[in-house]
């Protein structure tokens, strides 16, 4: 079993740390989107972002059919 402990490498240093949105975070994201001549359509497009775990690249490229 020891043998396969040291086969396990230690925390990588330098490396950057992803910090998420809380859940409040989004509700107040998704209503602000949803302001202006586009809110709708931007509510939608965040919320749909959210919900998914699309990249912004992978959602623009959503065509219908």
């Amino acid at each position: 079993m020891n043998s396969q402990l040291s086969a396990v490498k230690g925390v990588l240093r330098g490396v950057n740390i992803v910090a998420y949105l809380t859940p409040d975070e989004v509700k107040r994201v998704v209503i602000a989107s949803n302001e202006g001549r586009h809110g709708s359509r931007d509510s939608l497009l965040i919320k749909t972002l959210f919900k998914t775990g699309l990249r912004i690249s992978e959602a623009l490229s959503l065509t219908r059919g």
